[in-house]
């Protein structure tokens, strides 16, 4: 029957073109025919919408409706990263931790990281080594150790206090504190 409506709409709108009068359809329906009722409603609507297009008007129909779609996406893409970004955001927790000045990888990160790093630094370098200088972690799974308060994975020169904290600052500026398992994990709070 679609097919019907289909080729009743192309006769009609390459042979009639509707003008300031439209005669009324001749086409005569079966009382009993829903289907052919709703052929004549569908050929009466565009008669009397004059909505017959052009190639041309339904092509720029569509590229409008295209722009409009691309621009939802767009929208879509902001929120989402928004979003994202405020779940990806770390957390500030207030914290009462007293940071010990007596021990060297304390006094590393102080002369190294910005002092509004300096709590959670200490809490990672706390849960990571114990903040002792002199920690060698592993074999880690690839066969690599871990050295230093900061833990540092396959960098022996990270036993020195200073250089540790600097290779950490190094890592901190690049992917903020991820580069710590103890960070993902959360294992760091309970010295924060």
């Amino acid at each position: 029957m679609r097919s019907k409506l289909i080729a009743a709409v192309l006769v009609i709108s390459t042979v009639v073109r509707p003008s300031a009068v439209v005669a009324e359809p001749t086409y005569k329906v079966n009382a009993d025919a829903q289907n052919d009722t709703k052929v004549v409603e569908v050929i009466k609507t565009t008669l009397e919408n004059d909505s017959i297009l052009t190639k041309d008007e339904i092509a720029e129909k569509q590229i409008q409706e295209y722009i409009k779609k691309l621009e939802a996406e767009k929208l879509a893409t902001e929120a989402k990263a928004k979003a994202d970004a405020v779940v990806a955001a770390p957390k500030v927790i207030a914290s009462n931790v007293q940071i010990p000045d007596a021990n060297a990888c304390v006094i590393a990160m102080k002369q190294v990281f910005p002092q509004n790093l300096w709590k959670i630094g200490y809490a990672i370098m706390k849960a990571e080594s114990g903040a002792r200088p002199n920690a060698i972690g592993g074999p880690n799974r690839n066969g690599t150790y871990d050295y230093g308060c900061w833990q540092i994975n396959n960098t022996p020169r990270a036993l020195d206090p200073l250089a540790g904290a600097k290779i950490a600052l190094y890592k901190y500026n690049h992917s903020g504190w991820y580069p710590w398992t103890v960070y993902k994990t959360g294992a760091y709070l309970r010295y924060f």
